[in-house]
């Protein structure tokens, strides 16, 4: 991966974002680019992440620093416009909720963008705050209720009864 602490450094990250088929998406003409960069509770920082020259696309600030006692790989989903030399920006910013401006870019993904993505969002929401409800218990999720364990899971008597197959 690529990793900077310093405010204003810039990485580039050139890419060929022209579609190979013409299946119909509701937007047509764009990529699925998927950044993904470390986010953790110590040490980091924001980056503004966009696309410089070729595509466009909307930018993003993403801030790394979250409260989770953990480290964990996220994503950040760009939609640039088709271009054989696409270049996406990622900037590391100068505002911070550590004090720190770590920022950890792993790499990057690409497939053709359908349109068809609600429900991996809605998955993505509801595991958020599962993580988020270890810390707290009475978190509200954004996505919907808590899911629930399956039957049996997670309680004394599944671990009884897997003790006593085993």
């Amino acid at each position: 991966g690529y990793v900077s602490s310093t405010p204003d450094s810039l990485l580039t990250i050139k890419l060929d974002t022209r579609r190979t088929s013409r299946t119909p998406s509701a937007l047509a003409g764009r990529m699925n680019v998927m950044l993904s960069y470390l986010k953790s509770y110590e040490n980091m920082g924001s980056a503004w992440v966009f696309c410089l020259s070729g595509c466009k696309c909307a930018s993003q600030s993403i801030n790394a620093h979250h409260a989770l006692r953990q480290s964990t790989v996220f994503l950040a989903r760009l939609l640039p416009t088709e271009h054989a030399e696409c270049v996406v920006g990622v900037k590391v910013l100068h505002n911070t909720t550590s004090g720190k401006h770590k920022f950890k870019v792993n790499g990057l993904m690409m497939n053709e963008y359908t349109g068809s993505d609600v429900a991996t969002r809605v998955h993505e929401e509801r595991w958020l705050h599962q993580m988020l409800s270890i810390n707290d218990p009475h978190a509200v999720p954004q996505g919907g209720p808590r899911a629930t364990p399956a039957l049996g899971e997670g309680t004394a008597a599944a671990a009884g009864a897997a003790a006593a197959a085993g």
